[in-house]
């Protein structure tokens, strides 16, 4: 099954924008999803917080070292390119590291101090394992390249999987540590125009998960599941249907056109911090204060309308957005969320969501 690795790039910013800029193209070349500073508009002890939980969602981690040493953090004083470093380490993220040669032509540090703690930081980042030496973009480039290809091969990580690429037949455990059986003889089909669902996590039923069967023609059913963990819905028309199953402490699974009356039986193995929701033209994500508004027009394009909520640090909307692409949200009080739309149908659609602060 196709996955797609996300990959954080840990710099000084200013010094080295177009190098970053570059090695965000060849990460996207590379089937990667880049992720790094360039969603925040400063660095500060509030906005690291966030990158950290960033940093966390990662499957690896580059570090570009230049001439510069970056901002110092009062109280740490330490650059937040050292305690990106320093923080990838400590949750085990196979760490890259890409360090400028001493002759080449960048911009430095003019002051005594930063271009001492740069040197120890240098020689702390090159430690113990193989670093590239870089000299220009071109170079930089080609060693980021081979260099992300090689560590997928050798230290492969969990990914990021398109969801329409996964069926019920095709789903194992280790994907999004949820499993799909055949119902068992205690959920035996009477009517063929009802379909039951039971849904677990580690053999406890899970009650208050979202269901929906939806056709090809956009229309949907909903269903929730009962204390028993058991939902049914009944189904009036000859059309084949997706399976839509949400929950606030769970990622989304669906099914895609496999549902046709036939019962299934659904378990959650893992709790990761991500919710989910079906969001039918409008909804509310937990904990973030402001509504959401899932479009897709009549010419596919898909895009959103938030209320009080900045979409990406952008002021502009409608927000155009990617299925199966994550965009930040925040809303007035300060809470950041990642989300995700992986499912989009009519005036249907459903997120995989994470609060970041």
């Amino acid at each position: 099954m196709s996955k797609k690795y996300q990959v954080f790039i840990s710099s000084t910013y200013v010094d080295l924008k177009e190098e970053r800029k570059s090695i965000i193209d060849t990460l996207l070349l590379a089937d990667c999803i880049p992720a790094g500073m360039e969603a925040f508009s400063a660095v500060d002890d509030k906005q690291f917080n966030v990158i950290k939980k960033v940093i966390d969602l990662c499957d690896y981690y580059i570090l570009i070292i230049g001439n510069r040493y970056g901002s110092i953090n009062e109280d740490t004083q330490k650059s937040y390119t050292q305690m990106e470093y320093e923080y990838a380490e400590s949750k085990g993220i196979p760490v890259l590291v890409f360090v400028l040669e001493n002759n080449a032509s960048y911009p430095t540090d003019n002051c005594p101090h930063r271009a001492t703690k740069l040197a120890i930081f240098k020689q702390d980042a090159m430690k113990d394992r193989m670093a590239s030496i870089w000299t220009d973009i071109a170079s930089l480039n080609t060693k980021v390249a081979v260099a992300i290809m090689r560590i997928q091969r050798e230290q492969p990580r969990p990914g990021w999987i398109r969801a329409n690429s996964i069926t019920a037949g095709a789903l194992t455990e280790s994907d999004f540590n949820i499993s799909v059986k055949p119902t068992s003889k205690e959920l035996v089909k009477n009517d063929p125009a009802q379909f039951k669902l039971a849904l677990l996590y580690d053999d406890v039923p899970v009650s208050d998960a979202s269901v929906s069967l939806i056709a090809e023609n956009a229309t949907f059913i909903l269903g929730h599941t009962n204390d028993k963990g058991i939902a049914e819905i009944q189904i009036r028309t000859q059309h084949v249907y997706s399976l839509l199953i949400t929950h606030p402490e769970f990622p989304a699974y669906i099914s895609y056109d496999s549902i046709a009356g036939n019962d299934l039986l659904v378990c959650f193995h893992d709790k990761n911090s991500w919710g989910s929701i079906i969001c039918n033209s409008t909804c509310y994500l937990p904990g973030l204060l402001g509504r959401l508004n899932i479009i897709l027009d009549s010419q596919k394009r898909t895009y959103l309308y938030a209320e009080n909520i900045s979409l990406d640090n952008k002021t502009s909307q409608p927000f155009y957005f990617e299925v199966n692409k994550q965009f930040t949200l925040e809303d007035s009080h300060g809470s950041v969320f990642v989300a995700v739309v992986i499912f989009i149908r009519g005036t249907t659609s459903v997120l995989n969501y994470k609060q970041l602060s």
